[in-house]
């Protein structure tokens, strides 16, 4: 997908945050960390995350996307 990660931080009990870039859109991924509500849904409540994506080339962004494994949804 083109993105680049910014930095790296290594969290507690060996988990990772970073923040990525995408055509210079900056956004923050991590592990699970319950103790700040930061979970991982269950299979049938849907998805606990949204991102909203501005780019040049969506088209080029997307099917790269479900070339690395992601499902249109």
């Amino acid at each position: 997908m083109g993105a680049t990660v910014v930095s790296q931080y290594e969290i507690a009990e060996g988990k990772i945050a970073a923040k990525v870039a995408i055509e210079g859109a900056e956004f923050y991924i991590g592990d699970e960390e319950p103790q700040f509500g930061n979970v991982f849904p269950h299979l049938d409540s849907g998805c606990s995350v949204r991102i909203i994506l501005t780019t040049r080339d969506a088209d080029k962004i997307f099917e790269n996307a479900l070339k690395s494994g992601a499902k249109q949804i």
